[in-house]
């Protein structure tokens, strides 16, 4: 495992302090869960702004952002994004069930 380090400010790191406490956990530990936490989130922001601009389709959104099709189409509904889906993207879909 390689080291990271960031800088963060008082409250942040307090914060953090906090939350590591309540769940009985080193600082490290719980830094690393929020910041894989945050990772997951940012990759699905990203794979959802990149589909709702037509820049990767419902495949590549869905697997960029660590998910399956179905997933990701859950994603889609959740935060009320429309679909960007062609019809190959239909019928390839259809083709795997």
């Amino acid at each position: 495992m390689e080291f990271i380090s960031f800088r963060a400010d008082k409250e942040l790191k307090k914060q953090m302090e906090v939350l590591a406490k309540l769940e009985n956990k080193n600082k490290s530990d719980e830094y690393r869960e929020i910041f894989l936490m945050g990772l997951e989130e940012k990759k699905k922001d990203i794979a959802l702004k990149k589909y709702q601009t037509g820049k990767i389709s419902l495949g590549k959104a869905a697997e960029l952002a660590g998910l399956t099709s179905w997933e990701f189409l859950q994603l889609l509904k959740e935060r009320n994004i429309p679909m960007n889906i062609t019809k190959d993207e239909i019928l390839k879909g259809v083709g795997n069930l």
